[in-house]
């Protein structure tokens, strides 16, 4: 297989996923491109290009599938606003006093913080339809809940978005529909600073990352519109599934080092 046809399959694969739960797409895209290309007898990336590459295919599934979102009046703009500013932000604090963390910590928080979002993702009752709270208690929980996240993924170096959808759903009592489409956006906005950092440090390579972004452009929205067929308790157990495998792949990483 050429590697262009092979970066674009995975490329729709990983932004499928993105649109239809509402995640980065990183956590698929990130092993796909380190484990996949050798197997079919191409040379394998090194961790810097593909952190490279995925972030440009990231920045662009993002942005298409908050554009069909927004398109069909189902983007909570307020609630995308009030938990990305903050975790913006609060994402450089964590990144500066990352620096005085040992590795092993960061990549134990990583792996805790991942088993306490399935954990929270199999509690009963996340669908929050009749749960509506106060306006300005939901706009508090908000920042709280994006300055948390904002540290964290500062810290640890990831996009922190497999944190964004529980949390919202358990505190701040948001359906999980609208979840899905807020972190998708609000994993936008922090894809951002993502691409001109790499863009400015010369870490991403166009030839093959043009490639990954027509993908984003074109799988993401698939994603958004079969989401939207499917019952929210599917949806669930989807993002659940890509949860557990994202925790056991940080804790065999720990444990093994």
């Amino acid at each position: 297989m050429n590697l262009i046809l092979l970066l674009i399959l995975l490329g729709l694969i990983g932004s499928f996923f993105s649109g239809l739960v509402g995640v980065g797409g990183a956590i698929v895209m990130y092993p796909l491109l380190l484990f996949i290309p050798p197997l079919f007898g191409f040379e394998g990336f090194s961790s810097l290009e593909v952190s490279g590459l995925t972030s440009f295919q990231v920045f662009f599934s993002t942005l298409s599938g908050v554009i069909t979102y927004k398109k069909g009046g189902e983007l909570p703009s307020s609630l995308v606003w009030s938990i990305g500013i903050p975790a913006l932000i609060s994402s450089f604090v964590g990144g500066f006093f990352s620096k005085f963390v040992p590795d092993s910590y960061l990549n134990m928080l990583y792996g805790i913080l991942a088993v306490v979002a399935v954990v929270l993702m199999f509690k009963p009752d996340k669908d929050n339809l009749h749960n509506e709270m106060p306006q300005k208690s939901k706009m508090v929980l908000s920042i709280l809940v994006g300055s948390f996240v904002g540290v964290v993924a500062g810290m640890i170096g990831a996009g922190g978005s497999f944190l964004f959808i529980p949390l919202m759903i358990q505190v701040i009592k948001v359906p999980t529909r609208l979840a899905i489409a807020a972190s998708l956006a609000i994993t936008f906005l922090s894809s951002i600073g993502t691409v001109i950092g790499k863009i400015f440090s010369h870490n991403i390579d166009y030839h093959l990352a043009i490639y990954l972004a027509i993908a984003g452009l074109i799988g993401a929205p698939i994603g958004v519109r079969i989401s939207k067929k499917l019952s929210v308790q599917k949806l669930q157990w989807i993002f659940s599934a890509l949860l557990i495998v994202t925790a056991i792949k940080i804790w065999w990483g720990v444990l093994i080092h």
